[in-house]
């Protein structure tokens, strides 16, 4: 048997008399057999490095694009704020209007005189006439714009690795049509691809709640990462799943907010968290937006 049959065989190419001729000698033939499982390895790691590689160039692209529009955000931000800042100092800067120019070339009349003659406490003073200007005072509400926590928290999601598309003929056929849904960006088809899978499977319940927050329903993500979290064994996975799960909370919003803090804190507590300098890098973005 040539190698490119066996190649072609683990691809799906073989059909019809090819597909029952090849595995009849695979039933028979032991040693075909291990030639087919070592081909079909060989084949899954050089999948695995392309896609890879295309994920991190991907990645590494989205994150460019993602600082770009915080700056352009933080920019149209701070020009607003001067905008309205300029704007109510300039209504300040009102001043009470004095004597015309009419009035100063006027000649003064007999009276006028008479009272410039006249002792200044002596003028008789009209309470009534006199109107004191208010100067408008900005509240400090005024400036403050509420943070668009869903959008920060999607420009620091970043798709994981193992959701990576792997074609293959194996029992994994309907996993790997869910992950090429979702990296396609069809959240509703992956969804339910995942849902003719066991719902008890770890990996399985976990690519659920990255389906559920993009498809913003942060409720159920959260159920399914703190539930990953708690019966998670490995320090590097159950670092990923709190990062993760952070990312959740602060998409959630306000009514999440204290979920939000114990989550960040509890990063922030470890410097040698794998996700220690994110997280403090969105606790300081998050204090410019206050």
């Amino acid at each position: 048997m040539k190698a490119y049959d066996i190649e072609r065989y683990i691809n799906g190419e073989l059909e019809g008399e090819e597909l029952q001729e090849f595995e009849s000698l695979l039933s028979a033939d032991s040693e075909l057999r291990d030639e087919v499982n070592r081909t079909r390895e060989v084949l899954d790691q050089l999948k695995q490095l392309s896609i890879s590689e295309r994920i991190r160039k991907a990645q590494q692209k989205n994150i460019e694009v993602k600082r770009w529009r915080i700056i352009l955000f933080i920019s149209i931000l701070s020009l607003g704020i001067l905008f309205l800042v300029f704007y109510i100092r300039s209504g300040s800067d009102e001043k009470t209007i004095g004597p015309s120019a009419e009035s100063e070339n006027q000649i003064p009349t007999s009276d006028s005189m008479l009272l410039e003659n006249q002792n200044p406490t002596e003028l008789p003073i009209d309470t009534e006439k006199i109107q004191v200007k208010e100067i408008p005072v900005a509240k400090k509400s005024e400036y403050r714009e509420e943070p668009k926590y869903e959008e920060i928290a999607m420009n620091y999601y970043s798709t994981p690795e193992e959701f990576a598309y792997l074609r293959g003929m194996t029992s994994k056929s309907i996993m790997d049509s869910a992950r090429m849904a979702f990296n396609n960006e069809d959240y509703y088809a992956t969804l339910k691809l995942l849902n003719t899978l066991d719902k008890n499977d770890p990996f399985v319940e976990y690519f659920k709640a990255h389906v559920y927050f993009k498809l913003k329903n942060f409720q159920d993500a959260n159920l399914l990462f703190n539930h990953r979290l708690s019966n998670e064994d490995s320090k590097i996975k159950k670092q990923e799943i709190e990062w993760y799960n952070l990312l959740s909370h602060l998409a959630c919003g306000q009514k999440c907010k204290t979920s939000f803090t114990k989550s960040l804190q509890s990063i922030l507590s470890d410097p040698n968290h794998n996700y220690y300098l994110q997280a403090k890098n969105m606790q300081g973005l998050l204090d410019v937006k206050h």
